[in-house]
């Protein structure tokens, strides 16, 4: 089971489902079978770019790097008693080599002696592969002092509605392709796409995109935030 996979199921679980099957008639879709009756596919929603009049996915190493700055941003604890901030950061690729970026955003925390200190809003360049800006959080003791917030991800370029429409469109036709010949052997099908493109943060559009995206072969498309797996929305 891949990392899109496992936060699928982490997300039909919530469901509280009858009954919850992984690859059920093998190595073919669906990927996932809910209640007996309802087929599930699951893919990454990334960007893709045009190889001879092809779209080819980037698989870059999103997740990896998501995931060392919020080790680099967790393990870092000063005594800041009773305030914690939200760390936005924004990547650019390529994002450089990794052990000068955790020196240098631990020295950019260590040179905040107090909360006060903490210029919110700001961006703080910290290498030309990573900006980050803070925002006052609610206290909690048992979370860290500066916790990872919004991600931005900068890569091909373009503007996000753009982006997450176009290769939106396209996870929906490449997979209505691939379980055609299977479509009639369950009752219903779902899509589930994990969103590395824009992790979700584009509210604004949910409406536009249910009005102007087809659904194609699925009577449902749930879109998982990349990260940790949050519901983000339905078409």
């Amino acid at each position: 089971m891949n990392r899109e996979e496992e936060l699928a199921k982490k997300y039909l679980e919530t469901l509280s489902p009858e009954s919850l099957e992984f690859e059920p008639d093998g190595n073919i879709p669906p990927d996932f079978l809910l209640n007996g009756n309802i087929a599930i596919e699951v893919t990454r929603l990334n960007e893709h770019v045009e190889v001879q009049g092809v779209l080819k996915r980037i698989d870059d190493d999103s997740f990896s790097i998501t995931d060392f700055l919020k080790n680099v941003l967790h393990s870092y604890e000063p005594s800041f008693d009773g305030r914690c901030f939200w760390v936005e950061i924004d990547i650019r690729i390529p994002f450089g080599n990794r052990k000068r970026t955790k020196k240098k955003l631990v020295s950019l925390l260590q040179s905040f002696q107090t909360p006060e200190s903490v210029v919110c809003h700001r961006e703080y360049t910290v290498t030309d592969g990573l900006t980050v800006s803070f925002t006052p959080g609610s206290f909690n003791s048992d979370a860290p002092v500066f916790r990872l917030g919004a991600i931005s991800q900068h890569e091909i370029g373009g503007w996000v509605y753009d982006e997450v429409s176009k290769n939106t469109k396209h996870c929906i036709s490449t997979k209505s392709s691939k379980i055609k010949p299977y479509r009639e052997i369950y009752e219903e099908w779902w899509l589930v796409l994990v969103d590395c493109v824009a992790y979700g943060h584009y509210s604004e559009y949910f409406e536009d995109f249910k009005e102007t995206i087809s659904k194609g072969v699925f009577e449902k498309i749930i879109v998982l935030e990349a990260l940790d797996g949050k519901y983000v929305y339905e078409i």
